[in-house]
């Protein structure tokens, strides 16, 4: 008599016997017990190159994949036979024994059953006895049945208990043959105590494996069987040839070889499963079966039967097993897979409340939700969007903060407790309507050349890093980074996460932290944001999908096409296919806006950003210096009207421009070289007192007569002489100031009057005065307090001048008498042709936000 059974994941015939009108959409799959993990992470790069390989025939008896997966687990290939699927494997010892009469220990896996049935093959149950929530075998029942074969599991499923070694081989010398069916022992902790596979079995005994559950491959159908070389040899012969197929045996190379990947599933496996057990163990009335697996069997609470919670489930989109059909388990048992902590949190969520009438309910401590935008490169949009986010969220209701956990900026910012962090998440959190904290960018990275990159952690400067050192030091500010991300996720409601370059940078995986890695640790569903403007945007889209391992890019829940210029209806047949190859929908196409005026964060952007009017009347030259840095610094000045604003790094380039800036640096001493060599030094002497100079920070201290670095601070050049433009001499110590600031810049050449200033200082920088010379600032508040400090110089003629605050331009008093100043001189007439202020920024994220509604379809988010 034939028998139907349903497996688990197989949502058509599930919704049927719970008689649904309408098979409905499963978000989480709690039925199917596979690696929580997804695949190794290299395995799915291998499976794109097998494409052209399916024009071949593969290995008809898998030969190859054979000896590769032997080689790894170091057995003799003549001793495991590969199949497909573990399934095919029962099929083929079945027929290559030809037992006369077979049994199974239940409850247990259903597929023996199937696979007598299949063959004609006699079989039977030899139903455990429980004791204490355990089900054990009796030797003397199994062996009073005189059966011929005798299957195993062990792990056992559904149960997830566990048989000894012993007790399965004094069993092997009262059985003709037994089958141990070890496809989930590789969850197993310290399963080198458990299992036969590999050891010295007697040559009745068949240790069988299921490939698909620990690597998470079910679709490849991958399984092999351990035995004797005699018995393995009349197996092989059992097997049509070609079963296992060209994409399942090129993933062959990947299995067991990376011990990193294995030893992180069973840690988390058991991790998870403690947790979900904890957690389910509170509902009153539901008693959980001990397992050592990746799933749990549970009995649920009087009353309460497995098709109806099943069918309750399902309905909120929640797939699990029922276990009424699993001999020896009632209609009252289930299975749940252990699946990641944010998937079992909205499980939970369900499952706990169908049993609010007769449990408290469960106490979730809450936690932030979280997106995260990535990039397929650098520089395609990632900042703005997630600024944009914060704003479009905020004005929800949503109490949003942005985070980055480790950012490399040439531009940072000082936070009111004086901590440095970069300037992209200031802008997220102004568009979020809060004050920027160290905690949305713990780790900054400031490249300083030869010797590698200033370290600030939570804020402060740490020491300098080459590239080796820092690597190997990264687990440490991983730490912090999520400690950072922990106390952000206490006290919002949403935190807009941003991403690093491109998530799909394969040579850097391991150590990330920064782009994918930080969204699985915050639960964080992901935006790709693609920039059509440089071409090639859909190769960079299934590029970088292709090169995420499964568990980060089941993250990616959506794609914007970013800078889009053209009809948007010219997209829509690659949107369609890029869709259907990815399988990731695309939640809309953003339009190139030219004049975005938005603070960067690398160089890079400074190509963009040169105001090249053709009508313009004042030319403002900066030098764009090697390890140039905070040219936020500039963006009011290209908001002048009828003003060029260039960055040039050839002196032969300077033409004659109306000012000159010298702006700041992360290596002072190594860009004053760089003066001095390329001819820009010999140039500002020349044109000094008839064009005006002025030097920020790094730019001020190279304006002086010398720099001294006595610490190696920056690298080993100890002493450089400087521009000699203005008599001040800097110290560089090891120890960084970092404040904000406020205060005056004095009256003098270009400053008639008293002129408020508002901005911060970052320099390791000590500058003393070597005569009698004016200061250019006098800074009223630092940190809070009242003072009264002289910053900066100005030279006799009031043409050069510098100081160390940051952000002045910012205040459009500074900006605009500088420019009146400036037309003055040139007796041209100034024309404002609108108001400047700081509220750019503030207008450029509306105009985002508003885009993001129209065009961007979050709903998926």
């Amino acid at each position: 008599m034939e028998k139907s059974f349903i497996h688990g994941g197989n949502i058509e015939k599930t919704a049927q016997r719970l008689g649904l009108k309408r098979i409905p959409s499963v978000e989480l799959d709690f039925s199917v017990n596979i690696n929580p993990l997804g695949p190794p992470p290299d395995m799915e790069a291998s499976l794109v190159g097998a494409i052209k390989d399916i024009t071949k025939y593969p290995d008809a008896h898998a030969e190859v994949v054979t000896r590769v997966i032997a080689e790894n687990i170091n057995i003799a290939p003549q001793n495991i036979v590969v199949g497909n699927g573990s399934t095919e494997i029962i099929g083929a010892i079945l027929s290559a024994i030809k037992p006369s009469s077979a049994a199974w220990l239940a409850p247990c896996y259903k597929g023996y059953e199937e696979a007598c049935l299949a063959t004609d093959i006699k079989g039977r149950s030899i139903l455990c006895k429980k004791n204490k929530g355990r089900f054990i075998p009796s030797i003397r029942e199994i062996t009073s049945t005189n059966v011929d074969l005798l299957f195993i599991c062990n792990p056992n499923n559904p149960t997830g208990g566990l048989l000894g070694k012993t007790f399965i081989l004094k069993l092997a010398e009262k059985v003709k043959t037994i089958v141990v069916d070890e496809s989930f022992m590789d969850f197993v902790e310290n399963s080198s105590k458990y299992t036969l596979f590999g050891t010295k079995i007697p040559a009745n005994v068949i240790i069988l494996k299921s490939l698909t559950k620990f690597f998470a491959i079910p679709g490849l159908r991958l399984g092999m069987a351990y035995s004797t070389p005699q018995i393995i040899e009349k197996i092989r012969q059992k097997l049509l040839p070609w079963s296992v197929n060209t994409f399942a045996q090129s993933i062959a190379p990947f299995l067991y070889k990376d011990k990193k990947y294995i030893e992180n599933t069973i840690c988390f496996v058991a991790r998870q499963r403690e947790s979900f057990e904890r957690q389910i163990r509170k509902i009153k009335g539901i008693y959980v079966y001990p397992s050592v697996v990746n799933f749990l069997l549970i009995k649920l609470p009087p009353l309460f039967t497995a098709r109806e919670v099943q069918k309750k489930m399902l309905e909120k989109g929640i797939l699990i097993r029922t276990c009424d059909d699993f001999e020896g388990l009632g209609d009252n048992h289930c299975r749940l897979a252990v699946r990641t902590k944010e998937e079992t949190e909205k499980f939970m969520e369900i499952f706990a409340g169908l049993f609010c009438r007769h449990h408290k309910k469960i106490a979730q401590k809450k936690r932030a939700k979280a997106i995260m935008v990535v990039g397929t490169m650098s520089n395609s949009g990632k900042s703005v969007i997630a600024a944009a986010l914060c704003r479009y969220f905020a004005r929800l209701g949503w109490k949003v903060a942005p985070f980055k956990a480790q950012n490399m900026s040439l531009n940072s910012f000082v936070t009111e407790e004086g901590g440095e962090m970069g300037r992209a998440q200031v802008v997220q959190a102004i568009a979020a309507g809060i004050k920027p904290h160290t905690d949305m960018n713990p780790i900054l990275l400031k490249p300083l050349g030869e010797v590698g990159c200033q370290v600030i952690v939570n804020g402060k400067a740490v020491g300098n890093y080459k590239a080796g050192v820092y690597y190997k030091e990264k687990e440490m500010f991983r730490k912090e980074a999520q400690k950072a991300f922990d106390r952000l996720a206490a006290s919002y409601d949403l935190i807009i996460m941003e991403g690093a370059g491109s998530p799909a940078e394969i040579n850097l995986r391991n150590g990330d932290f920064v782009n994918l890695s930080m969204a699985e640790y915050a639960g964080a569903k992901a935006i790709l944001v693609a920039d059509i403007d440089r071409g090639g945007v859909f190769a960079s889209i299934a590029g970088t999908l292709a090169l995420l391992p499964f568990n980060q890019r089941r993250l990616v829940k959506g794609i914007i096409i970013n800078k889009f210029r053209g009809d948007v209806k010219l997209l829509e047949p690659g949107i369609k296919q890029i869709e259907s190859i990815t399988g990731t929908p695309v939640l809309g196409v953003l339009p190139y806006i030219r004049e975005l005026s938005i603070d960067d964060e690398d160089s890079v952007c400074l190509d963009d950003r040169q105001k090249n009017n053709e009508n313009f009347l004042i030319d403002i030259l900066i030098i764009r210096l090697p390890y140039i840095s905070n040219f936020t610094d500039f963006r009011p000045l290209e908001s002048l009207p009828s003003t060029r604003v260039r960055y040039e790094t050839d002196p032969r380039k300077a033409e004659s421009p109306d000012l000159i800036i010298l702006p700041g640096t992360r290596n002072t001493c190594a860009d004053l070289d760089f003066l001095h060599k390329s001819g820009w030094t010999v140039f500002l002497r020349k044109v000094a007192g008839k064009t005006p100079i002025i030097g920020i920070c790094g730019g001020y201290q190279m304006l002086g007569r010398r720099v001294l670095d006595p610490h190696s601070v920056e690298g080993n050049i100890k002493e450089m002489e400087g521009i000699n433009l203005l008599p001040v001499e800097t110290t560089l110590h090891k120890e960084k100031k970092t404040t904000q600031a406020e205060g005056f810049i004095l009256p003098n050449k270009i400053y008639s009057e008293k002129t408020f200033i508002r901005g911060y200082e970052i320099h390791a920088g000590r500058t003393r005065y070597l005569r009698n010379v004016e200061p250019m600032l006098k800074i009223t508040l630092c940190r809070g307090k009242k003072v009264k400090i002289k910053d900066g110089a100005v030279s006799k003629d009031g043409m050069v001048m510098g100081c160390y605050v940051h952000g002045m331009f910012d205040e459009p008093a500074v900006t605009q008498n500088l420019f009146l100043w400036l037309c003055k001189r040139k007796n041209v007439k100034p024309c404002f042709q609108k108001r400047l202020n700081n509220s750019e920024i503030q207008k450029n994220l509306d105009i985002l936000v508003s885009l993001i509604d129209k065009e961007i379809n979050l709903s998926i988010i």
